[in-house]
């Protein structure tokens, strides 16, 4: 009798979940509800519900997260208030189901739009952003899809936040109407995400601090690898101007591509402020060898001071961090 109303519970929980998800006129509360009754019993739902029925289950959930939230890009709708809980929910099913590639690719673009649109959410949905990505995280670390999945949301997430407006700019906009998107605005997002080894509220996930910490590790590690690569491929060249006669240096000569310097001023920026939420012994490994990466970046652009700025901050990182 017991186990038969184990397996009533479970096919009810089942059906009440996709009645709800399909269901337009279904309450805030009713759609949040569903969706994490659905992570949290998927493991049980894998388990104990016929191959069919968790076929079915997987397709209603992918359907609904596609359609809204990556054929349908709209931050402005109230759907997107329960994207958090759809990427916890589907990074939690990939450890029990095998994904293609291309139902990981739906997962990962809807993180990306996430994090693309943080600066538009309210502030009250900010933490269940930076839970989601986070979690998702903690769901993927046992897959393969782990690595691949921080390094493509941290990359995408930098060049993304650093594609809008120096936050010099920022100042001249208290004069007007203005909306003006700096870095600032993603602030709270990558410094909630780097404080994860220390938010003990991660807990009631089963993720521990030993997880955390490999996590972290990992996102730290891509930010490091990011930050090389932006400053490799970006084009932040100057050359004189034509037959220009000017003493300063500032009017003799000019950037090469206008777009890849505003992005390059962004990232000395930003990581001069993410930076500061990292303990600076998770450098010690590559410390020396970002350091000297930027003295020879130094000598080959004599006239960016963004690697001066960088390098100034590499050099005060290892006295921190004791590194002899």
């Amino acid at each position: 009798m017991i186990k038969n109303a184990s397996l009533l519970s479970r096919q009810y929980f089942n059906g009440w979940c996709r009645d709800i998800m399909g269901q337009e006129n279904a309450t805030s509360h009713e759609k949040r509800l569903a969706i994490q009754c659905l992570r949290i019993f998927s493991d049980v739902f894998y388990k104990y519900l016929s191959s069919d029925e968790v076929t079915s289950l997987f397709l209603t959930i992918m359907q609904n997260f596609e359609y809204n939230y990556v054929l349908n890009y709209n931050p402005s709708s109230e759907q997107w208030e329960f994207l958090p809980y759809y990427v916890q929910t589907i990074a939690n099913l990939m450890q029990f189901k095998s994904f293609s590639s291309s139902e990981f690719y739906c997962l990962q673009r809807a993180v990306i739009n996430m994090i693309k649109s943080f600066h538009q959410l309210p502030h009250l949905h900010h933490d269940l952003v930076i839970d989601g990505i986070v979690t998702a995280c903690f769901y993927l670390k046992k897959t393969k899809y782990f690595d691949v999945f921080i390094e493509n949301i941290i990359y995408q997430g930098v060049v993304w936040t650093c594609c809008h407006e120096h936050i010099s700019k920022e100042d001249f906009s208290e004069e007007t109407d203005e909306k003006v998107i700096t870095i600032k605005k993603f602030k709270p997002l990558w410094a909630g995400i780097l404080n994860l080894s220390s938010n003990q509220s991660y807990n009631k996930y089963g993720m521990n601090l030993d997880d955390r910490k490999h996590i972290l590790v990992r996102i730290v590690n891509q930010f490091v690898k990011t930050l090389m690569v932006l400053i490799n491929k970006l084009n932040i060249s100057v050359r004189l101007k034509g037959e220009n006669t000017a003493t300063e240096l500032e009017e003799a000569y000019q950037v090469e591509q206008t777009n890849d310097y505003a992005i390059f001023l962004n990232v000395v920026d930003f990581y001069q402020e993410i930076f500061r939420f990292i303990d600076p012994k998770m450098f010690e490994k590559c410390i020396c060898r970002i350091i000297k990466h930027f003295i020879n970046k130094c000598i080959e652009f004599p006239l960016i001071s963004g690697f001066y700025k960088l390098l100034s901050y590499s050099l005060k990182n290892r006295q921190q961090s004791g590194f002899v």
